[in-house]
C-alpha cells in the first residue's frame, strides 16, 4: 500500500511538470507570434512610406500644367423677357397639329425696345424665333429724363392703353405686358392704365405702338 501511494505521488508530480512545460511552450509561441506580427506591420509601414516618398519625388519632378484662364463673360446687348407661352392648335385635313406660341419683349434699358411672336413644335424653338423677330422690330423710344414727354392713348384691336408721365421717384405704375415693355425701354417713372381687353399680346403691341407714336410726335416738333 505504501509503495502504491508513492507511485501515485510520483505520477502526479510528473503530470504537473508536463502541464507546466506545456504552458511555458504555449506562452513562448504566443510571444513569438506577437513579435512576428509587429515585424510585419513595421515592414508594411516602411514600404508605404518609401512608396509615398517616391510618388512625392515624381510629382515634384513632373511639370505642373498651367490652368486655363476663365473666359470673360460676354454681356448681352439686349435683355430678353418671355411675356407669354401658349399652346395653339391648327386643324388640318389629317387632324390637329399642336404648336407653342411665345411672346417675347427685348430691350436694353436705354431707349431701345422691341417685341416678337414665334411658333414652334418645342418651347425653346418658339422662344428663339420670337427673340429673332423682336430684334428685327426694335424701335428707339424718345424719353424726357426717366419718363415720357406727354400723355398718349393708343388702340390696337380690342386693347386700349393710356400712358401718362410721372415725377421722378414714382416708379412704374403698370401691370403685366405694359410694365415689361416700359421697363425694358428704360422708362422708370410712368403711370398707365389698360382700358380695353386683357389680351397680353394685344396690350404689348398697343404699348409699343404708343411709344412709337411718342417718338414720331417729338420728331415733328
Amino acid at each position: 500500500m505504501d509503495k502504491e501511494k508513492e507511485n501515485n505521488k510520483i505520477k502526479e508530480g510528473l503530470d504537473t511538470k508536463k502541464k507546466e512545460i506545456a504552458k511555458e511552450k504555449i506562452a513562448k509561441s504566443i510571444v513569438i507570434e506577437k513579435d512576428l506580427k509587429k515585424k510585419e506591420a513595421d515592414s508594411k509601414e516602411k514600404n508605404t512610406k518609401e512608396k509615398s516618398a517616391k510618388i512625392n519625388e515624381f510629382r515634384t519632378i513632373t511639370p505642373t500644367r498651367q490652368r486655363r484662364e476663365a473666359r470673360p463673360e460676354v454681356k448681352k446687348e439686349f435683355e430678353e423677357k418671355v411675356l407669354e407661352i401658349k399652346r395653339v392648335v391648327r386643324v388640318v385635313k389629317g387632324g390637329r397639329r399642336f404648336k407653342f406660341r411665345a411672346a417675347v419683349v427685348v430691350g436694353n434699358h436705354n431707349g431701345k425696345v422691341g417685341i416678337g411672336l414665334g411658333k414652334g413644335q418645342e418651347v425653346v424653338s418658339a422662344i428663339n424665333k420670337a427673340v429673332a423677330r423682336a430684334k428685327k422690330n426694335i424701335i428707339e423710344v424718345k424719353r424726357k429724363g426717366t419718363t415720357i414727354p406727354f400723355d398718349i392713348e393708343n388702340e390696337f384691336k380690342t386693347a386700349k392703353i393710356l400712358l401718362k408721365p410721372a415725377k421722378k421717384g414714382t416708379g412704374i405704375i403698370a401691370g403685366g405686358p405694359v410694365r415689361i415693355v416700359v421697363e425694358l425701354a428704360g422708362i422708370t417713372d410712368i403711370s398707365s392704365k389698360m382700358l380695353g381687353s386683357k389680351n397680353k399680346v394685344n396690350n404689348m403691341t398697343s404699348t409699343l405702338e404708343a411709344l412709337k407714336r411718342i417718338s414720331s410726335f417729338k420728331e415733328k416738333k
